[in-house]
């Protein structure tokens, strides 16, 4: 944009030049050449903009040239995490640096659980002190509730059971229900566990303590989902439309037209989706129904009152965020450099990420 504006300014300048060179002055002499437009402002700094130049001086019986027109303020710029140098961005704090990366269980509110191996660990965002949980085997668990819970596979291979065990003795899981196949993504009211499963997809439910497994909805395909504030919200791919069903009455509400999926998130009177193949970010609520947000290619969402924050992208990643209300000028990156950034938790004065084998502590 600097260039873009300079350029313009010495372009109306030199036509002015022409012109008064191209004229005679009377019998006193020649006329005097225009004076040339004043240079372009430099660019300032990231967000700031440039100084404007001065006007050219009259030459003897020329015209003046025009003033340069101000210097573009510089675009700006994203800070890049260096995983050598973890403390060389302001407000960054590498957590801790793992070894040939983990698997993320989830995040408590002060400690992030991982899998290394075949054990389970924690680690506080706080001074980063690290704990053995326990032995879980080689499974992809997944804290849901004050549960660590998978999915393992039974007999015959294409029938999955769901275990769970507390945190406090991981090494003894038990059998919550048996006989499913096609297993996915597990949700909890604190009364049901809520999972997809089966071709074509179903969403079934188990009491909490047990038991045998029942048809909660069936007829959709999920393209994302999430369980929130009384509901279950998925993303249609048959239907292309934002629709959720009540946990109370299991209806089914169709809410607004998507382009085609991905990860999902609700906070408040809102729900957060960003969208795998046209990189809209989005939000639908009551009130203004389905609105776009922003572009990108989000991993994970996270959001309070204000502000929505994403993991972005994937071999040049990043963690972004903007307005509730949407925009492209609340639009911010707020750090770079990343590699496949997954997981991305928020406390009040922190944005917690799993990224580049790390976990990253942003200030807000």
């Amino acid at each position: 944009m600097a260039c873009k504006h300079w350029c313009m300014g010495a372009s109306i300048a030199l036509s002015l030049w022409i012109t008064a060179c191209g004229s005679d002055a009377g019998s006193g002499g020649e006329s005097g050449s225009s004076g040339t437009g004043g240079s372009g402002g430099t660019a300032g700094d990231a967000g700031s903009g440039g100084t404007g130049g001065s006007a050219g001086a009259s030459g003897s019986g020329g015209t003046a040239g025009d003033a340069g027109t101000g210097g573009t303020g510089g675009a700006p710029t994203c800070p890049e995490f260096l995983p050598n140098d973890p403390a060389a961005v302001p407000g960054v704090t590498q957590v801790i640096d793992f070894d040939n990366g983990a698997d993320i269980a989830g995040f408590d509110g002060t400690y992030v659980y991982f899998r290394k191996g075949f054990v389970l660990e924690r680690v506080s965002i706080v001074d980063s002190t690290r704990n053995v949980v326990g032995m879980v085997g080689d499974v992809h668990a997944r804290l849901i509730g004050d549960r660590l819970m998978w999915w393992e596979e039974g007999t015959p291979p294409e029938s999955y059971r769901l275990m769970s065990a507390a945190l406090s003795d991981v090494a003894a899981p038990a059998v919550v229900t048996e006989g499913i196949t096609s297993p996915g993504q597990i949700m909890t009211d604190g009364v049901h566990y809520y999972f997809a499963a089966g071709e074509p997809d179903t969403i079934r439910r188990v009491p909490v303590a047990g038991g045998t497994s029942e048809l909660f909805i069936d007829s959709l395909n999920i393209n994302g989902m999430t369980l929130h504030a009384g509901y279950i919200w998925w993303l249609d791919f048959d239907t292309d439309r934002l629709t959720r069903v009540s946990l109370a009455t299991a209806q089914r509400e169709e809410l607004g037209d998507i382009f085609f999926g991905g990860v999902m998130f609700g906070h408040g009177d809102a729900m957060y989706w960003g969208d795998s193949s046209n990189g809209a970010l989005s939000k639908w609520t009551e009130e203004s129904g389905v609105v776009r947000l922003s572009t990108g290619d989000p991993s994970a969402l996270v959001a309070d009152d204000d502000t929505l924050y994403w993991a972005d992208g994937f071999i040049f990643g990043s963690v972004r965020s903007v307005s509730t209300t949407g925009g492209s000028s609340t639009t911010m990156q707020i750090l770079c450099g990343l590699s496949d950034p997954g997981p991305i938790y928020l406390t009040p004065d922190h944005v917690v990420v799993y990224a580049s084998q790390s976990i990253l502590r942003i200030d807000r």
